[in-house]
This record gives C-alpha cells, structure tokens and sequence, in this order.
C-alpha cells in the first residue's frame, strides 16, 4: 500500500482554505494492489471513527454491508459512513484501488452509498499522482488541495456539505471601477454616459448598481466627491477660491461658488473662514 497523501504531515505548517470549509481532519490518500493477505485481514466485520471511500480502478470487490452484499467494479466506488460496519467478502486477483479517508463534521449521510466514480474525482486522483512522482516546486500543496478537493466531490453528492452561510451582498467590481474613475477625475465635469461607458454598462444599468450599492445617483455621488475635493482645497488655504474654481472644472468662480452653497449651505469664503476659526 503506498500513501499518497497523510494531512498531518502535509498541513503541519500550512492550512488549506478548503481543509478548513469542510473541517476536514485525518484525511489520507492511499493506494493498493489487492492480495490474498490484505483480503483476509479486511474480511474480519469492522468499523471505522472516519468516513471511508473505496475507488475501484481494476478488478472488483465485494462487501457486506448491513446484510447486504455490494458488489464494486472498476471504475465504481462505496462511500462507507463512519460507525458503519462492514468487510469485504471477496476480491479478484490483481484488484487495484485507491482508498480515501477522513473526518469531517457535515450533515447526517446515508450508511454507505455507492455508483460511478465521479470523473472531478478521478482528475483529483490523476493530480495526486502525478504530484506525488513530480518533485515539483509546491507538489505538497497542490496534492492537499487536490485531495480536499476530491472530498468535496463525494460530500456533493450526498449531500453531505455544510449549510450554506448568508452572507452579504456582494459588491459590484464595476461600481467600484466607476468610483475609482470618479476619484481620479474629480477635478473634471463627469457624465452619466462617460462612467457608463468607461464600465461598459448602460447609463440605466450603472444608475442602478449605484443606487442599489450606495444609496444615491450617479450625479449625486460625483456631487458629493467634489464637495469633498472643494472643502479639501479650501481648507488647505495654498489656492485662492477662483484658483479652486479653475482647478475644478468650473466655468468661472459665480458657478462654483453656485454649486458650493447649494451643497454645503454655505459660501466657499465662509467656509474657509469657519475652517480657520475651528483651527
């Protein structure tokens, strides 16, 4: 029997993101040529603390099961259930396998189940090999991930995966493209149709993305980003407020102090001088 995977050895210093979604512990990937001493020592009825998978990939086996003979050809596999008892009743000569075992907190699962060996599960085989004779860079690492990946295939299909967790909305890349684009345009007057464009999106898509993400209009947002950039360089005091006004993009110092008061309440003099005095 050669041991193609021993998690304990493997993630001594690592943890895999999947070992740790599936809580996966124990895990061993192993591979074996049947022979007359390994098929009487596992006749004897026993039961394992992990879950045991058998992949058949010559040959046959047969096993006993809850009074029930479960016969398991090449290219088939039996999922044994922990606490299942169970032994192999026979085996043809030269009946090769790969076995899989772990231990994992999921939802209740069937005593055993049995069919065609996943082909996802297969292509983790594959890997686990190929890795195992590369002595490659990182070989270690891609063998764990294969083999928690190959746990993943069998809990799939026994529905045996942790209850999927609620998560919050996840944000959109092309609402945060937009602001990033908004930010380094700020200076400049900005169009609904320009950002939408720039995200390839419809000026009608963008909107809603941005109302359903930030609570606002597109054109509220651009407001908003510079209001901010106003109050930034009056407070700074180094520019005068047509200065402002011109590093802004606006017409001339009537507009913006136009749009400052509407935004803020409040004249861009009046402002900088409340800044002062708060200084």
């Amino acid at each position: 029997m050669d041991i193609l995977f021993n998690q304990t050895k493997a993630l001594e210093n690592t943890e895999s993101d999947l070992f740790s979604a599936l809580s996966l512990t124990d895990c061993y990937v192993k591979r074996s040529t049947v022979s007359e001493d390994l098929a009487s020592a596992t006749k004897k009825r026993h039961h394992h603390t992990h879950f045991e998978i058998h992949m058949v990939s010559e040959g046959e086996q047969v096993y006993e099961i809850k009074g029930k003979a479960l016969r398991i050809f090449a290219g088939e596999f039996l999922l044994i259930a922990p606490a299942v008892s169970h032994c192999v009743l026979e085996s043809a000569a030269g009946t090769r396998k790969y076995a899989l075992t772990f231990c994992t907190n999921v939802a209740p699962v069937p005593p055993y189940l049995t069919g065609k060996t996943p082909s996802s599960a297969l292509a983790c085989i594959d890997a686990i090999c190929h890795e195992k004779h590369a002595d490659a860079p990182l070989s270690e690492s891609v063998i764990a991930l294969r083999a928690a990946e190959c746990v993943l295939h069998f809990l799939r299909l026994c529905a045996a995966l942790p209850e999927k967790k609620e998560r919050a909305l996840e944000r959109d890349a092309r609402v945060a493209l937009a602001k990033s684009y908004i930010d380094d345009n700020v200076c400049s007057p900005i169009t609904v149709g320009e950002l939408a464009a720039y995200v390839y999106l419809s000026p009608k898509q963008l909107e809603r993305l941005f109302l359903r993400e930030e609570g606002v209009s597109v054109a509220a947002y651009v407001r908003a980003r510079r209001t901010q950039e106003s109050e930034r360089l009056l407070a700074d005091g180094t520019l005068s407020i047509r200065q402002i006004s011109e590093q802004l993009g606006f017409p001339n110092e009537y507009y913006f102090n136009a749009f400052f008061k509407k935004q803020n309440g409040m004249t861009p003099g009046a402002y900088r001088k409340s800044v002062i005095l708060s200084q």
